[in-house]
């Protein structure tokens, strides 16, 4: 009858256990920016194409989530928060990106991820932000 190693079989378990722990923390961390302290990299307003400003004496603020997806449940109370400090200046619509009602803004302004925020339904930004740089952009608009 052979013997088995175990010294061998447990090493190769802890390695494939670092790795898939490595992996695992690396994978929260892109979902969830907000974990390191970090937010995704700011960038520029996506431009709408054909797109008409509909933006009246307040700045209009779309914002496209899903139930199910973990940075829109961040984002949310983000959002939520500027609406309520900018209720004068900011007029926020929440878009459900699985309602068929919604389908056609959805399609308008090319949403492919979510959290997207569209502004003045001109300019999109897709990905999580954080309070500050929501503010940045609405400054720049007023």
């Amino acid at each position: 009858m052979k013997k088995l190693n175990l010294k061998k079989i447990d090493r190769k378990k802890a390695i494939y256990l670092a790795l898939a722990g490595v992996v695992f923390v690396l994978f929260i961390y892109i979902l969830n920016p907000s974990l390191t302290g970090l937010s995704v990299a700011h960038s520029d307003f996506i431009k709408v194409e054909n797109s008409v400003s509909c933006a009246g004496s307040r700045i209009k603020l779309q914002y496209v989530y899903l139930d199910n997806c973990y940075p829109c449940k961040e984002q949310k109370p983000i959002i939520e928060a500027i609406a309520e400090k900018y209720r004068d200046a900011v007029v926020v619509e929440y878009i459900d990106y699985n309602n068929a009602v919604s389908r056609p803004l959805v399609n308008k302004y090319a949403v492919s991820a979510t959290p997207t925020m569209v502004f003045n339904c001109q300019y999109k930004v897709v990905g999580y932000r954080s309070m500050g740089q929501l503010e940045e952009m609405i400054a720049s608009l007023r």
